[in-house]
């Protein structure tokens, strides 16, 4: 879709990029109008989407720190770094099952959360997309040309990437 993804020229940012999610959010906005619930459902995956994203990277890294070659910046947890990682990691995992749960009792239809069922929508969705077309175009970052790229005089030693550094 490269209409989503033309910059402007004059703004040298994705105008209709911009102008679609507008008036997505418009969209998103007046289902309100027809179900407070099903909005309310819709607004209540923002919290917990948020929270794993957040713990994507700190996961990512968790998994793939003796595989690929990770500059460290400025701070530094040291040996405190993968202990800290773990319990972030299993806190926002459990609020972010809290924040799924309904906000009173006895759950009813009218006051059950269905936050996680527009949740598991959005995931089979993104799932689906990336197996039948993303996963053929979705090429990654080019980490090893960036690597290449960064001075080496701040370090100290050298620092030869490994040659399966793609991964």
């Amino acid at each position: 879709m490269a209409i989503w993804s033309k910059v402007n020229q004059y703004t040298h940012t994705p105008v209709n990029a911009v102008w679609f999610v507008v008036f997505f959010s418009i969209c998103l906005n007046c289902i309100a109008i027809g179900s407070t619930q099903t909005a309310t459902a819709i607004f209540n995956v923002t919290a917990p989407a948020l929270d794993l994203s957040y713990i994507s990277v700190i996961l990512a890294h968790q998994i793939y720190k003796r595989k690929v070659k990770f500059i460290e910046g400025p701070f530094t947890l040291g040996r405190w770094g993968a202990p800290l990682n773990l319990i972030a990691i299993t806190w926002v995992l459990f609020i972010s099952m809290i924040l799924f749960f309904p906000p009173s009792k006895p759950v009813t239809v009218a006051n059950m959360n269905y936050a996680v069922c527009v949740a598991a929508f959005i995931a089979i969705f993104a799932l689906v997309w990336w197996w039948v077309s993303a996963r053929w175009k979705y090429t990654g970052p080019r980490t090893n040309d960036i690597i290449q790229s960064i001075s080496t005089e701040d370090f100290v030693g050298t620092y030869d990437p490994p040659d399966n550094f793609d991964v």
